[in-house]
């Protein structure tokens, strides 16, 4: 494939820019997707065990203390229970991304380690872990710290269920139906369960006497008393009401409840009696036979002696744990006290039912005031419910205080979670920019290769049938991509360059002038300049190529404002390379034939190339112009063409002044070029246009230096076609209105007259006139034809002089030749040009309804439109002229 240098390579890039920025915002946008699909989250956090027994590696309670149950499917399992989400998540996934490492200093390790280099047994327990959960990032960045967190609550919870006997308070009326038990029953179990509350709370405060909850504000202490208050205020309200009124829902069921009770407590104490009977024989023969033994006397002396103490350590038998030291009597006299115990409060209890069944059976309290109490104790009722409820939630509160600071003090969490991506999306989209950046600018460039490759061939194919045959496959490959873009446009008949049309001014701002400028919107490389592409053309030799086709479509478009009676001229540059081609002359003429150009208003500006070598043969190629009616200019003269031996040799019509030199107006500076070119001007009857007028001030100067054309962005910038019809056809319009305004109606009859015959068999003077222009126009038709010939043979013969070596001695010849067909066409082209506008100028008015009826009408502008009017003025004008 052909190579790219450096400058093709980046208009390449530069071409595809837009491609290249979507692309790579594309492929960054993907990058970001999949980086979020990809996501995943750490989350980490870090514990450590503060109670004593974990150094030994040992849970509160003595068992062996394992780190792992922080991951035991149950605590997983409460964890995702809590966070009340609904996941597609399972106990065994958490457990599978959850990772726990131990923390060991380098101390420890390097004492274990030595240990084992003196074969000795070192085990660490250590008491610090890191616990890391890795979760997908569709569940989001929290999720980790979520669980995580979750997972430590429920781990605390059963640590402290598991070591420190936690129990929680129940409301123990929540699933009891009140309505299917007898008042006697619900007060028995109120009465029980409010009993045991007090006794746990009571069992909480023992040394706990300075905890307070940081919830509720509560100690045990006060908590105990809050249940003990609702036992001896509601519910002995509740209860007195219901013995007070021997309150039943079916006394025979009650009574029979009460009766199997007595019974079975009867045969309860007949059990206990046994069995106490039984350890009392055993325990008294065993005491018989030891006071026989020796054992009994030495154990008496030793009691005196030490007088109930530890001779040893002084330390009092009572405060020996006595649990390790139990045998089998002591056993066997602590189930007998049991024993007797129990068999006491059965008895009592029997003897409490067996009062209840008397008192319900005997029972003499009316219906009415049963129902009265009965109401009461709905309302007694209802109140102990809701001081229950919220006494239960008070002490719940407090207990998850208690239990959490006790954890707390004996787990302690070093840091909090922190969540870490395992994807940096920053460096992803960094990355990925890069990375669809080098890509598609790669691909960009490979497909600008490929297709700079298939053009090269395609070139050398079409070089070789068209008239750039001098451009063969080896230079083709050495072009840049401009080069390569004009040489593809020379063959491809310019088809991406346009023209536009900057105007020349008078004295009073009329447009009198279009100088044509070309332009180049590149489907590749975008908008370029003349001063960029004219180089390619020159060094390339596709100069005169390029410059037939700006001078085919001057004279198209000189055609087509001739047909609207614009009278513009419009000027061409050419180059002193151009105009020293053989060619050139006959060029222009063949064009101008073909086109059916007025030459008259065709203006040829010579411009760059530095000086004129051989100013005579350039001379001589104007005067031949010139023959043919085209006017000649010296563009940017003092820039390009600073000799004023220019001004003499050269045949101009008007001179174009540098705009380098419009500074020194403003500056009121002496310029002796300046000076001395006006003066020169002057004397040689040149017209004089100075370039770059950019404000009124410069205009003023001009004029009063006696310079009447000027040209500048002042005026107007380089308009299309189009627009610079329209803005011709805008000023019209207002001179028109501004002289119809100021003018008299004799004035006005004078100036736009047409006098027509209404009536389809009338003819109308217009049609005599009409049928005079045709035939002068017909009889120009012959005289240009013959003046073309003469033309054509001084042009052939100004040729055969370029070429030949005859050239010193035709010289005369040729000036004569050149002024005699001047002369000539000069005649001509007047006559042409007199016989073409009266025909295509001197329209009818439009045709009335009424027939057979002569009327003047002026033709106005509401009838003619702006092209009316200016074929109006031009007739009128050259009327008197003549």
């Amino acid at each position: 494939m052909t190579d790219l240098n450096i400058f093709d390579l980046l208009l390449a890039l530069k071409k595809k820019l837009r491609v290249i920025i979507i692309f790579t915002i594309l492929f960054t946008f993907a990058a970001f997707g999949m980086a979020k699909m990809m996501q995943s989250y750490t989350a980490t956090l870090h514990l450590q065990y503060k109670f004593d027994e974990a150094k030994e590696g040992q849970a509160p309670d003595g068992t062996k203390l394992d780190v792992y149950q922080i991951m035991s499917p149950s605590i997983i399992s409460s964890a995702l229970n809590n966070l009340n989400m609904d996941l597609d998540l399972s106990v065994e996934d958490v457990r599978n991304q959850m990772l726990v490492t131990e923390v060991v200093d380098a101390k420890a390790t390097e004492i274990q380690k030595a240990s084992v280099e003196k074969g000795e047994e070192y085990v660490i327990n250590p008491t610090e872990y890191t616990i890391k959960y890795t979760c997908d990032g569709s569940y989001g960045a929290e999720f980790g710290n979520r669980l995580l967190s979750a997972i430590i609550k429920a781990y605390d919870e059963q640590f402290a269920e598991e070591y420190y006997n936690m129990t929680n308070v129940i409301n123990f009326m929540d699933n009891v139906e009140t309505d299917d038990m007898d008042y006697m029953m619900l007060c028995d179990f109120i009465s029980s369960n409010l009993d045991n509350i007090i006794s746990s709370l009571n069992g909480l405060k023992d040394g706990n006497e300075s905890f307070r909850s940081v919830t509720t504000g509560l100690s045990f202490d006060v908590l105990a008393s809050y249940f003990q208050n609702l036992k001896d205020t509601d519910y002995q309200k509740y209860y007195a009401n219901v013995r007070e009124g021997l309150l039943t829902k079916d006394k025979e069921k009650l009574l029979k409840t009460y009766q199997n009770k007595i019974e079975s407590n009867r045969q309860q104490m007949e059990t206990n009696q046994k069995e106490s009977d039984l350890l009392h024989d055993t325990v008294s023969s065993f005491y018989d036979q030891y006071k026989e033994s020796p054992l009994y006397k030495q154990a008496i002396n030793t009691q005196s002696t030490t007088n109930g103490s530890n001779s040893e350590n002084k330390t009092l038998v009572y405060d020996e744990n006595l649990l390790k030291n139990i045998n089998t009597y002591d056993d066997m006299m602590i189930r007998y006290v049991d024993a007797g115990t129990n068999a006491a409060i059965l008895r009592r209890d029997s003897a409490y039912y067996q009062n209840l069944i008397d008192e319900f059976s005997a029972n003499t309290v009316s219906a009415a005031a049963q129902q009265e109490l009965l109401a009461q104790n709905e309302i007694i009722l209802d109140e102990m419910l809701t001081n229950l409820n919220t006494y239960v939630q008070m002490a719940n509160k407090t207990l998850d205080d208690y239990y959490g600071r006790l954890t707390a003090n004996h787990i302690k969490y070093l840091m909090a979670v922190d969540v870490t991506p395992n994807i940096a999306i920053p460096v992803v989209l960094v990355l990925g920019f890069f990375i669809g950046l080098f890509m598609i600018c790669v691909i960009c460039v490979f497909i600008e290769m490929f297709k700079r490759n298939i053009e090269r061939k395609k070139l050398q194919e079409l070089s070789a049938e068209s008239a750039f045959s001098h451009i063969t496959p080896e230079i083709i490959n050495g072009m840049t991509m401009i080069e390569r873009a004009f040489y593809e446009q020379a063959l491809n008949g310019f088809d991406e360059f346009y023209l536009l049309y900057q105007p020349m001014v008078d004295g009073d701002k009329n447009w009198i002038m279009a100088e044509t400028l070309v332009r180049w919107n590149s489907s590749r490389l975008g908008h370029i300049m003349p001063d960029e592409f004219l180089p390619i053309a020159e060094k390339y030799g596709l100069l005169d190529s390029f410059g037939v086709w700006i001078f085919r479509n001057v004279c198209h478009k000189q055609k087509e404002w001739s047909d609207q009676c614009l009278s513009h001229q419009i000027s061409v540059n050419y180059s002193v390379s151009q105009i020293e081609s053989g060619s050139f002359v006959d060029s222009l003429f063949q064009i101008m034939s073909e086109t059916k150009a007025d030459p008259q208003k065709i203006c040829l500006e010579i411009s760059g190339g530095g000086e004129i070598d051989n100013i005579n043969y350039v001379a001589q190629k104007f005067v031949a112009l010139k023959a043919l009616g085209v006017m000649v200019a010296i563009d940017r003269f003092g820039d390009t063409l600073s000799s004023l031996r220019v001004l003499y040799e050269i045949p101009a019509d008007i001179v174009k002044i540098s705009r380098n030199y419009i500074a020194s107006l403003e500056a009121a500076e002496h310029n002796s070029f300046l000076v001395d070119t006006i003066t020169i001007c002057k004397e040689q009857n040149l017209k004089i246009c100075m370039l770059g007028v950019e404000n009124e001030l410069q205009v003023k100067r001009l004029k009063d230096m006696g310079i009447s054309y000027m040209q500048g962005y002042y005026f107007s910038s380089p308009l299309s076609a189009k627009d610079y019809t329209m803005k011709i056809a805008e000023d019209t319009d207002r001179a028109y209105a501004a002289k119809k305004k100021g003018a008299d109606s004799e004035d006005a009859e004078n100036n736009g007259v047409v006098s027509v015959v209404i009536g389809a068999d009338a003819p109308t003077q217009v049609d005599a006139d009409s049928n005079e222009a045709v035939g002068q126009k017909s009889e120009a038709e012959v005289n240009v034809k013959e003046a073309s010939g003469e033309v054509s043979e001084t042009a052939e013969t100004v040729k055969t002089a370029e070429t030949g070596d005859a050239k010193p001695a035709i010289e005369t010849e040729i000036f004569e030749a050149a002024a005699e067909a001047e002369a000539l066409e000069s005649e001509v082209m007047t006559e042409v040009s007199e016989a073409v506008q009266e025909i295509a100028c001197e329209e009818p008015a439009p045709i009335a309804e009424e027939p057979q009826k002569t009327v003047k009408h002026k033709v106005s502008p509401a009838k003619t439109g702006a092209a009316g009017r200016v074929k109006v003025r031009k007739v009128q004008n050259r009327k008197n002229h003549r």
